[in-house]
């Protein structure tokens, strides 16, 4: 998707660019903007993007599944992607990849799933802020990426997929 000079975009475990459908801008302000891609059970995906405005060093903020944050720096006129998390090294990264939802009818999970959550299944969200150039570069900090657990039945969206 490009918007407001900054493009956005997922490749399939080939390195194809997926089909985006139904794009539209979302909210009032326009600076949001929302598509479909396709997923396919058990196929990994990257994150992809370019900024064409060359204007501001800009920080690509992606939250999967609306829980799993990960981001990178992006200068003026870059491009970059990124593949999955990083876990145990700085240079080990556990590969975003397409998973069925699991289920389950087990009444306790509907009190342990909150509902914001919820909501956030299924999608795959770039915030692009504006950012100074001569920040410093954090410590590499591992991050535990365990996937969506079991969601009720009741509760899930039709067809949904996660990230594992």
């Amino acid at each position: 998707m490009l918007h407001r000079g900054y493009d956005i975009w997922i490749t399939d475990d080939e390195g194809r660019r997926m089909p985006e459908y139904k794009m539209e801008v979302e909210g009032h302000n326009g600076k949001t903007v929302a598509c479909y891609i396709p997923s396919e059970s058990g196929k990994r995906f990257a994150i992809h993007w370019k900024d064409y405005n060359g204007l501001h060093t800009s920080s690509m903020s992606m939250v999967v599944d609306g829980t799993h944050r990960v981001g990178n720096v992006c200068r003026p006129n870059d491009h970059g992607h990124r593949i999955g998390i990083r876990t145990d090294h700085a240079e080990v990264y556990h590969p975003f990849q397409f998973a069925a939802l699991r289920t389950t009818d087990d009444d306790s999970a509907l009190l342990e799933t909150k509902a914001h959550a919820l909501e956030k299944l299924g999608t795959i969200e770039v915030n692009v802020t504006r950012v100074h150039s001569h920040v410093r570069r954090a410590a590499f900090r591992p991050q535990a990426f365990s996937g969506v657990g079991a969601v009720h039945e009741r509760s899930k969206k039709l067809g949904a997929h996660c990230v594992t």
